[in-house]
């Protein structure tokens, strides 16, 4: 394994325990749906509390939903310059997963600025659902050689990405968020519903669209999509 042949990884356990700032990790895609058959792409991104030269991650994906196809390197550690040592890792597209992949800083600089760690091309199945993306065996290496704390995170606020496969239908309409929904997790919260209450006395919103606010803010979690 990487944290026994890589010595960068070798202070993996003087992160546990420190008060530290953690870095941002992201995985994210510019689709939030899929049609079958279709390719699309999915990033892992790093936005680093502290000097970072290394990282490393295991990605899970719903198989047989999608397939990866490749692991390509970001320009997270090359961003000012630097020669890097890039691993795709290793994709098994029976076992949904994409193992081992890291990248390095060859040399003595490291980076502060968020930048793409790699990109993993997939290709949608022919069966529709919701495929779900998630990290596990992450280690960014801050500049002393030492694993920096992190969070992982997605656009919707959550640790796990999840992507529509399905019918162009479907495509249409997973994108349609009421307007008051202003971070788009399909979740009105008491700050959002509190705007529509403001847009209402101030009659810029009708009754029956208040209602509905409302409803929808009553579903909680449960979201209103």
């Amino acid at each position: 394994m990487l944290l026994t042949v890589m010595s960068f990884f070798a202070g993996y356990a003087n992160a546990v325990g420190t008060e530290i700032e953690p870095s941002g990790i992201n995985i994210d895609t510019s689709a939030k749906a899929v049609d079958t058959d279709q390719a699309f792409t999915v990033s892992i991104s790093v936005d680093p509390s502290v000097p970072i030269n290394g990282a490393q991650f295991n990605l899970k994906f719903t198989s047989p939903l999608v397939s990866a196809i490749e692991v390509r390197e970001g320009n997270l550690f090359s961003q000012s310059g630097a020669k890097t040592f890039f691993s795709s890792g290793t994709i098994d597209n029976d076992a949904g997963t994409a193992t081992d992949v890291y990248d390095v800083i060859l040399g003595s600089t490291n980076v502060s600025s968020p930048g793409v760690l790699a990109y993993i091309d997939f290709m949608a199945g022919s069966t529709t659902g919701t495929a779900t993306f998630s990290l596990s065996n992450i280690v960014i290496s801050d500049k002393n050689s030492n694993a920096a704390p992190y969070i992982i995170s997605t656009s919707d606020g959550s640790e796990i990405l999840t992507i529509y496969i399905g019918s162009n239908d479907r495509l249409q309409t997973i994108d349609t968020y009421d307007p008051y929904d202003e971070n788009e997790d399909s979740v009105i919260d008491i700050s959002e519903l509190s705007d529509a209450i403001d847009d209402f006395f101030a009659g810029t919103l009708e009754i029956g669209d208040l209602s509905k606010i409302i409803d929808y803010f009553f579903l909680g979690d449960s979201g209103y999509r």
